[in-house]
């Protein structure tokens, strides 16, 4: 299990074991990982290729070059041109007041985008107070 308050960055390609749960998470371009348990973050930015069941609350950026196959649930869905999901789209209700049940609509699809400048393509840098995630 990885838990973690910051960002999860993945450099290296291979299976994870067990949950994952971030405030956000990226996966760096040229990166393929295979995720066997759930996978949970505020944020997402999949520049390389991923597989398993995310759960997004609010964005997920699938970079130019990412590949997402599985399941995907998130508040907001940016897919860049060249970029792909495979597998299945469903919407997280938004955050609600106590006692509010609001039903899952649609993900908002926030762009696909027509100009590749229009959206920059980068690995975050660490901030001191988060640390690289490997293996």
């Amino acid at each position: 299990r990885i838990r973690c308050t910051g960002t999860a960055t993945f450099r290296n390609s291979g299976h994870i074991l067990g949950r994952v749960r971030c405030r956000k998470i990226v996966v760096a371009r040229g990166i393929s990982l295979t995720f066997s348990s759930n996978v949970s973050a505020e944020e997402m930015h999949l520049l390389g290729s991923v597989t398993g069941d995310f759960s997004c609350h609010g964005t997920l950026r699938i970079g130019k070059k990412g590949e997402v196959h599985g399941i995907v649930a998130t508040l907001a869905l940016i897919i860049e041109p060249g970029g792909s999901l495979d597998g299945d789209l469903r919407a997280l209700p938004p955050a609600t007041s106590a006692g509010e049940n609001a039903l899952p609509s649609r993900p908002k699809i926030l762009s696909v985008a027509d100009d590749p400048e229009s959206i920059r393509e980068e690995t975050p840098a660490l901030a001191d107070n988060e640390a690289p995630v490997a293996r």
